[in-house]
């Protein structure tokens, strides 16, 4: 995923969380992202909240990831988790 638009990344060891900052509202950015993870062939499932859901994959070296956006105070945080 491109981490453009975003102030600032953190990967935690090993990488498999991932927390983003930036500007934008969560809504947005969660659709934007989950675009940007369809495009790469990620399926989504719906996890009923707003700005939050898993995705599933069959092929590649990871098969399951987390997507959380939240509003905060103008910004927007993201974490990934993936495995």
């Amino acid at each position: 995923m491109d981490p453009a638009g975003f102030d600032e990344v953190l990967v935690a060891d090993g990488g498999s969380v991932v927390g983003l900052v930036g500007r934008g509202s969560a809504a947005q950015t969660f659709s934007r992202l989950s675009c940007e993870l369809a495009d790469k062939g990620w399926i989504g499932v719906d996890s009923g909240l707003s700005g939050a859901g898993t995705f599933v994959k069959s092929d590649g070296s990871y098969s399951w990831l987390m997507l959380s956006c939240t509003d905060a105070d103008g910004l927007v945080g993201v974490v990934m988790q993936i495995r």
